[in-house]
């Protein structure tokens, strides 16, 4: 296994364990008032830069790409702690059915990951 340094900090002491869980969801959005793909992009860009700005996940438009009227989008989140992995995702879920009148989150599902090295 290859490491990476950033220039930042020490890296781990040899034997140390190293954990890291990653919080996974599929979030898909209904644009009833779209009827273009540059109306959807405007609301996918809008509600991805907000959550991104929010929460510090990861989040791009992962299918839908072509439909008008919905958009699903993939966020994820990295912690040390499964748990608090999951909560700001949860958290990121509940903050997108607010921010965009014109979008409504028709369902979610959240997975974590864990990593052991």
């Amino acid at each position: 296994m290859t490491t990476m340094s950033d220039g930042g900090g020490s890296e781990p002491a040899v034997g140390t364990r190293t954990e890291m869980h990653v919080a996974v969801c599929r979030l898909t959005l209904h644009i009833y008032a779209s009827q273009s793909l540059k109306d959807k992009r405007r609301v996918v860009q809008s509600v991805s830069e907000k959550i991104r700005q929010k929460f510090g996940t990861a989040v791009a438009e992962v299918d839908g790409l072509d439909a008008w009227q919905y958009a699903v989008l993939g966020i994820a989140a990295v912690s040390e702690d499964a748990s608090k992995a999951r909560d700001i995702v949860d958290r990121a879920i509940e903050y997108a059915r607010g921010i965009a009148p014109e979008a409504e989150v028709a369902s979610s599902g959240v997975d974590v990951f864990d990593y052991v090295d």
